[in-house]
């Protein structure tokens, strides 16, 4: 017995040892063939599949990495020569599989534990500036007053002498919202104050407030609605605070308190005060920049003057232009890939459906270059060369993303949102399946990042958007709904499309949770913006681009009359959903209208919606989920030129 299991145990280690051998592909006769890729936005499924069906020879890749997203733009190189430069470019590793005849790209456990570990540190060490920030503002209201401050900023001997960091934190305490906001917090006991790194979102609440998470002390009470009055808040004597609401927006760095007073008669005042919480510049980002993962790169990227010194491609020599994804287009991939091609260089890279917020447009890609912009691109590529670690060798070029940390385990998988974005461009509805399938498929950190509001920590807080003409917002603030319709039968989706009620008592334990989740759904995630600014509108392509603001308007609460209000169930409508604007032309011009109420019943046919209504306690909550005109970079929605 013990023969067999020592015999049993070498076995196990020798195969082991085996598949984690990495094998020569360069000895491999079927990758000896020359191929050339033209793949700006791929999965590594999909590109080893590609390379395996042309060659013959067994390839697989890992699951945990299947999704990945890269750009390879290869002409006439071996097989063996492209599948060795992805695997270097995005530090991955070639083993044998566990038959010992497959090739499978992995990512080596000590890559994933750093890049793991590099994500961590980047959020505690921003988590320390931001506390750092909220303790220097608290100071400043201890010691100066808001006159003083105010005087201080218009003073243009302060302004010249401040650095950046400190005019910015005085700038914003000169607004007496702001202010307040931060004299009240320093009025708070310090345990209090922790709290807000943890809770993200709690309310301190005198005897008035029938709901609070802790109970605000009575002295600190009477202080803060002193300093109320005093920020001119009321003039009302006989007042009592009744809560003070405090909600820190970790990805987009911002901290409101919310403050609500009333009055004898019962009359409520509010007050918001807002703090940004951003110091997250080069000094900053040392920590990060010293992490071994961050190190390893550097030791191995090419010197950015030897790049510059590159110069394009003669016209004659040059490769037909470039068709860059739209979902890519006016990014710093967009930039990276017309460089390289246009000095004929291999290019393999990591992409991200991401724009910044602050990019400029002129640098999208077009079919014809014009020579104003064929100079203005090295210009763009000196802007974006930062945010890559770049490697050149020969005649290829190398690119990883600096915050693949974060971007890597956030981006949402092209098999999810590729079919719902084909149905979007052919105008074809998308059903209540088809959302509920996506909806539950995305993992926490795909949903914080379709809020549109987390920043590339390497790039002094940039804010990127999700390149996507799906909804994105709709779907985050419709999740607990479509969570509920994915855990039904196909027996009770088919009654209550027919427009049975689905009784609460009838439910499985599962689907009485998620009934109960949407009923009462939690706070929407805080990295989702509610501003709702005006539209402006540019003229591009033949087509009118008309940029909106996200929608915030996807679910409402009624009550019911005591007839409705009763059994608790849950209820499926579908009607169309007018858009939340309206739209006219007259010589040329589009007047846009936005209306107070988004979603209201059209006049005239629209996209189909769906209204799923959950029913209890006398009140009725209906989700909307919609499907409107395609947004594009999360804003931009462009209408076809009548």
């Amino acid at each position: 017995m013990r023969l067999l299991i020592a015999v049993l145990l070498w076995a196990w280690a020798s195969c082991g040892a085996f598949a984690q051998e990495t094998p020569d592909l360069r000895a491999d006769a079927r990758l000896q063939e020359p191929l050339s890729l033209t793949e700006p936005l791929i999965s590594l499924r999909d590109l080893i599949q590609r390379v395996q069906t042309q060659t013959g020879a067994p390839l697989a890749v890992a699951p945990e990495i299947a999704e990945d997203k890269v750009c390879v733009l290869v002409s006439d190189k071996p097989a063996y020569e492209i599948l060795n430069r992805i695997a270097s470019t995005l530090r991955y590793r070639w083993q044998w599989g566990t038959n010992g005849k497959t090739y499978v790209l992995r990512m080596p456990a000590l890559e994933r534990q750093r890049e793991r570990d590099l994500y961590q540190l980047a959020q505690r060490t921003e988590l320390q500036y931001q506390q750092e920030t909220l303790r220097q503002a608290i100071a400043l209201t201890q010691q100066y007053s808001l006159q003083q401050i105010q005087e201080a900023v218009k003073d243009p001997d302060f302004a010249q002498r401040a650095e950046r960091a400190t005019l910015s934190l005085w700038t914003q305490l000169s607004t007496s919202s702001a202010y307040c906001a931060a004299r009240a917090l320093g009025l708070l006991p310090e345990a209090l104050r922790e709290r807000i790194w943890t809770a993200r979102r709690f309310t301190l609440g005198s005897d008035l407030a029938e709901d609070a998470d802790a109970l605000l002390p009575p002295a600190t009470e009477r202080q803060m609605l002193s300093l109320l009055r005093a920020m001119h808040m009321s003039d009302e004597e006989h007042q009592r605070l009744k809560s003070v609401e405090i909600t820190y927006l970790p990805c987009s760095q911002w901290l409101n308190l919310h403050f609500i007073a009333v009055s004898e008669a019962g009359i409520e005042q509010h007050l918001t005060g807002a703090l940004s919480l951003n110091r997250w510049g080069i000094a900053e980002r040392s920590p990060v920049e010293s992490h071994a993962l961050c190190k390893v790169w550097r030791e191995c990227q090419t010197d950015f003057a030897e790049l510059r010194r590159l110069p394009a491609a003669p016209h004659a020599e040059r490769k037909p232009p470039l068709t860059v994804p739209e979902p890519l287009q006016g990014s710093a991939f967009d930039v990276l890939m017309n460089w390289a091609w246009s000095r004929n260089l291999d290019l393999y890279a990591d992409v991200y459906r991401i724009r910044s917020e602050n990019w400029r447009r002129e640098a999208r890609n077009r079919s014809k270059q014009t020579p104003l912009e064929e100079e203005a691109m090295s210009a763009y590529f000196e802007w974006v060369a930062p945010h890559f670690w770049l490697r050149l060798e020969g005649d290829t070029l190398m690119a990883r993303h600096k915050d693949y940390y974060w971007l890597r385990p956030s981006e949402i998988p092209e098999r999810l949102l590729r079919p719902l974005e084909a149905k979007i461009e052919r105008r074809e509805p998308i059903i209540l399946d088809e959302w509920a399938e996506f909806a539950t498929a995305l993992t926490p950190m795909q949903l914080e990042r379709v809020g549109g509001s987390l920043r590339l920590n390497h790039l002094s807080g940039t804010r990127v958007v999700h390149a996507t003409t799906i909804p994105m917002e709709m779907v985050v603030h419709t999740m607990p709904a479509l969570r509920f319709w994915a855990s039904l039968t196909p027996a009770q989706r088919d009654a209550a499309q027919r427009g049975d009620p689905l009784l609460l008592e009838r439910l499985s334990p599962t689907q009485r949770r998620r009934f109960q989740e949407a009923f009462y759904p939690a706070p929407p995630s805080q990295c989702i913006s509610q501003t709702f600014a005006g539209p402006a509108m540019t003229f591009r392509d033949e087509k009118f681009v008309l940029f909106v603001p996200e929608y915030w308007f996807s679910e409402s609460v009624r009550g019911l009359s005591e007839t409705e209000a009763r059994p608790e169930r849950f209820q499926l409508r579908v009607g169309g959903i007018a858009p939340p604007y309206t739209t006219t032309e007259s010589e040329g011009r589009l007047k846009i209208t936005l209306r107070a109420n988004p979603f209201s019943e059209p006049s005239s046919p629209t996209d189909k919606g769906y209204f799923l209504n959950f029913i209890a306690e006398g009140k009725e909550r209906a989700y909307v989920v919609y499907q409107t005109v395609p947004t594009v970079a999360g804003s931009e929605v462009e209408l076809p030129r009548r």
